[in-house]
């Protein structure tokens, strides 16, 4: 296995005492494709939440890229200072269920406007990648639009754009098709696909088994805060060890 661009470990989140995560530990490679499935409420938005501070853990260590975001060594969670875990989570893009985009900003600025403000490239440089990705995305043509003016693939896939500008160390997506039409859902899974044949470190939570399957190089199945299973795509789908993976896999398969 490559070096681990992120490493959790035995990571807990409680919500007013219940457990959403109890004593999870993954790991992604550089380069590698995770996808991350299972029932509603298993816990599997908590824990990619819980990459880039969205949601603090209970307890548990987080690093990501070789730099320590939270550590548990005394029994009490440490997080690195504000500045430290700021930059730390620069390094990574976050792909929400509903874009998240800058409603008064065109294609070209959602995508540039990080990188100028918070990385300070130059504008002309900024301009220059973010055209480069709305061409990748497939949106060249799109650069002065407004995401009012978009179609919600279209917004999906500025928005991994806008992620990409920022040259994250990982992606993470959470449920990136879940609020499209399933008409729709294949460009932005095919920008997915793109991305893993060109090595890009992902971690994905999804309820696209085709994507899970085709494009992953591991799947994980987390069921009531735990990872129940794990393995390469032929082995979740096509010999599930336990039966609450079984039962899973018939209802969403059928």
């Amino acid at each position: 296995m490559a070096e681990h661009v992120l490493q959790m470990n035995n990571i807990v989140k409680k919500f007013r005492g219940c457990a959403a995560l109890d004593g999870v530990n993954l790991s992604v490679g550089r380069g590698e494709t995770v996808a991350i499935i299972g029932p509603s409420g298993s816990g599997k938005s908590t824990l990619l939440r819980c990459v880039n501070l969205l949601e603090r853990v209970t307890s548990g260590e987080i690093i990501l890229d070789g730099k320590v975001l939270v550590s548990d060594k005394t029994g009490s969670v440490v997080y690195a200072k504000e500045s430290e875990a700021r930059k730390i989570c620069a390094d990574t893009g976050m792909i929400f269920q509903h874009f998240n985009l800058f409603p008064q900003m065109t294609c070209l600025r959602n995508i540039s406007y990080a990188p100028i403000k918070v990385k300070h490239m130059p504008k002309k440089d900024a301009l220059e990648k973010a055209r480069e990705l709305l061409a990748m995305v497939g949106l060249s043509d799109k650069e002065n639009a407004y995401p009012d003016q978009l179609s919600g693939g279209q917004k999906q896939r500025v928005a991994i754009a806008r992620g990409l500008a920022m040259n994250p160390s990982i992606m993470l997506f959470d449920e990136p098709t879940s609020a499209l039409d399933p008409e729709i859902t294949g460009e932005v899974l095919n920008v997915m696909k793109e991305l893993h044949e060109r090595h890009m470190t992902m971690l994905v939570v999804t309820h696209e088994m085709g994507f899970a399957r085709s494009a992953a190089d591991r799947v994980i199945f987390m069921d009531n805060g735990k990872i129940a299973e794990e393995g390469a795509p032929d082995e979740i789908f096509n010999n599930p060890k336990s039966e609450r993976l079984q039962n899973f896999l018939k209802t969403v398969l059928s």
